[in-house]
């Protein structure tokens, strides 16, 4: 039912009708819209939690690799630095 909804063509921007151009309306937003809007919501959250998680585990290998070959290194100065 949302996908359907959600699929009905909206309006361009800039071409909103008079009333809805800066006067209120006295109508609450629809169960409708409010579904839409927590999905979103909700959508963008998740995103954002994949993003954080991927930026994470990019920044851990980033310092980790150098330091794993840094503590292999022969003259083990750079090995207590780094355990």
């Amino acid at each position: 039912m949302l996908d359907a909804v959600m699929a009905q063509p909206q309006q361009p921007p800039g071409t909103e009708p008079a009333e809805a151009a800066g006067a209120p309306t006295s109508e609450p937003p629809s169960d409708l819209d409010q579904v839409r809007r927590t999905s979103m919501a909700a959508e963008r959250t998740w995103l954002a939690w994949w993003r954080t998680a991927l930026g994470a585990s990019a920044g851990a290998l980033a310092v980790g690799i150098p330091l794993y070959n840094a503590s292999r290194d022969t003259d083990g100065v750079l090995r207590t630095l780094c355990v």
